[in-house]
């Protein structure tokens, strides 16, 4: 750490100006360590292709308690479909509004139940005013 110049100082001012115009800024002698950088890590066995995998639709109400279960289907399985089509059918009778929710910021509003989603949301509207 360097030594401050011995100046008579008139008042605190002096001091901050002397600070400022000093060279080297005041800093601590040791820096503080830092993490390295993670590295990548590949995986022994590969992640299997999304054509391969069995994707499974998910039909959910949502109430204050958490998202309720109402039916799961598979694209590829036609009954499972037909039946969660019901349910979904009912429940928007019921006055229940729909959108579909596949992981990205928005979601899309929804009037049928779409073969290839991964979640459907039902929620009634909000009151207020």
């Amino acid at each position: 750490m360097r030594a401050l110049p011995q100046v008579p100082l008139a008042d605190g001012l002096s001091l901050l100006l002397l600070l400022a115009l000093d060279q080297q800024p005041w800093r601590f002698e040791k820096a503080v360590p830092r993490r390295p950088p993670a590295r990548c890590v590949r995986r022994a066995t590969p992640l299997p292709s999304l054509g391969t995998l069995r994707t499974m639709g998910k039909l959910v109400r949502r109430t204050l308690d958490g998202d309720q279960p109402l039916a799961e289907w598979s694209a590829s399985d036609s009954s499972s479909y037909d039946t969660a089509v019901a349910v979904f059918e009912r429940e928007l009778r019921g006055g229940y509004a729909a959108v579909r929710a596949d992981g990205g910021p928005r979601h899309e509003a929804v009037t049928e139940l779409p073969r290839d989603a991964e979640l459907v949301i039902l929620a009634t509207a909000m009151g207020g005013g």
